[in-house]
């Protein structure tokens, strides 16, 4: 699949740039990193005078050297393990932009207030990054999410489908820790994963895909509960395909993969037998117009798809793969971005799961993602929303962006989802 739709996205063209320091050694970041600072000076000094330069350099020098040790001590502790280096210069930029912005403060209000304006905004700076990178990237949640209508049996028991997404492996830290525990606690019937396996920034390292293994391996290791995959953005999962080899793990490409649930007398919770296969390639319909609106489906299916990021090119492979799965299926659409959302509800899609905008893993207060990386913008930048009869999730994910990006998470901690489907008993959909 080829990665060129994204890369010829600004955001990604940005983090391949500012990934440039990876493996610079300590000396020469330091040193590079003073630069910038004495080009602000210069710049103050030119614009202001000498009133507050010397003070201002130190500040922001302070600042940068604290940024510096943040970096330094999420590595140590495994937290998080981005190169120091391009994380430090994009955090240094930001400390930079808002000094720059306080040149025309000073020269309305004098360089005292610009100053201290300049000092406090960096602290609160600080107290955000240390809570977005040490604390929030480690605060999984499981988000619960309830599906009930006349698409599914109404003495069929709920059926509970467990949403991954994102997991962006750098190493086995903390955070992959709580992943496994959580989903071994849930106990869910099905698993189902919708890409980005690997973290950018160690797409080919050895290590890092061992890791992944790993993780992927304490996912399914319960084998009487099925797990089903998906591929997410090409950059970041060309080489994760391997991830699956010999892992009781599906992983779909283009393909049908359809989930017997038979619902005996009295029991609990439904049984979910794998298909013959894996494969439907029975009861085919390609569209609106050939389903059995009264239907009461005993059957799943999951529609997996590779991501290339063209909408248009994936919406044509859509209606291939819808094209295989049964006209009595209730089918769930497994596909690593939102961008497929406007054409899902052509294919009677009942249930649409992806992840790619992290929820813009940084949001502010009254305005929400700064970015989500799709050609949708904000438009389905996480959550549970709703067209015609397509219900779509998207996941706020479980890692974190690579490359330059600052490993951080600000008002958007990471999730998994339960997705629970029942009988139409009260006719309401619920979110938690």
């Amino acid at each position: 699949m080829s990665s060129a739709n994204l890369e010829k996205r600004l955001l990604h063209k940005i983090l391949v740039a500012a990934n440039a320091p990876t493996g610079w050694p300590g000396w020469l970041i330091g040193s590079v990193a003073l630069v910038p600072i004495a080009g602000f000076a210069g710049l103050w000094w030119l614009l202001i005078g000498n009133r507050g330069v010397l003070f201002l350099a130190v500040v922001l020098a302070a600042f940068t050297l604290a940024d510096a040790l943040v970096l330094v001590g999420l590595r140590r502790w495994r937290f998080s393990f981005g190169p120091v280096g391009p994380q430090l210069f994009t955090l240094e930029f930001l400390r930079l932009l808002t000094a720059v912005l306080a040149i025309p403060l000073a020269a309305w209000l004098g360089p005292a207030p610009a100053a201290m304006g300049v000092v406090i905004v960096n602290l609160g700076a600080s107290l955000a990054l240390v809570w977005g990178t040490f604390l929030e990237p480690q605060r999984l949640s499981l988000s619960h999410v309830t599906l009930t209508g006349d698409s599914w049996r109404q003495d069929a028991p709920p059926l509970r489908l467990l949403h991954i997404s994102d997991l962006h492996v750098e190493r086995f830290s903390r955070r992959e820790a709580r992943l496994v525990r959580m989903v071994r606690e849930i106990a869910p019937d099905v698993i189902l994963l919708t890409g980005d396996y690997l973290n950018l920034s160690y797409v080919d390292d050895p290590i890092a895909h061992a890791h992944a293994r790993q993780v992927l391996a304490a996912l399914s290791s319960d084998t009487a509960k099925p797990v089903y995959a998906v591929l997410g953005s090409p950059p970041v999962d060309r080489s994760s395909a391997s991830l699956f080899d010999g892992l009781p793990i599906h992983l779909l490409r283009d393909e049908v993969a359809t989930i017997e649930l038979p619902v005996p007398s009295g029991a609990p919770s439904a049984q979910v037998a794998r298909s013959q296969g894996g494969v439907a390639k029975s009861g085919q319909s390609n569209g609106r117009s050939q389903r059995n609106p009264g239907s009461k489906p005993r059957r799943l299916a999951l529609l997996g798809l590779d991501c290339s990021h063209d909408p248009e090119q994936d919406a044509a492979r859509l209606a291939a793969v819808v094209a295989q799965a049964p006209s009595d299926a209730l089918r769930v659409l497994l596909y690593h971005s939102p961008e497929l959302m406007p054409v899902a509800p052509n294919f009677d899609v009942n249930l649409y799961l992806c992840g790619h905008t992290h929820g813009g893993q940084v949001r502010l207060p009254f305005y929400g993602a700064l970015l989500t990386s799709s050609k949708l913008g904000k438009r389905f930048d996480m959550g549970h929303y709703r067209s015609q009869a397509t219900h779509l999730y998207v996941s706020r994910g479980v890692g974190l962006e690579g490359l330059g990006a600052p490993r951080v998470r600000f008002l958007c901690p990471p999730e998994i989802t339960l997705v629970s489907i029942q009988g139409p008993e009260d006719g309401q959909e619920k979110d938690q």
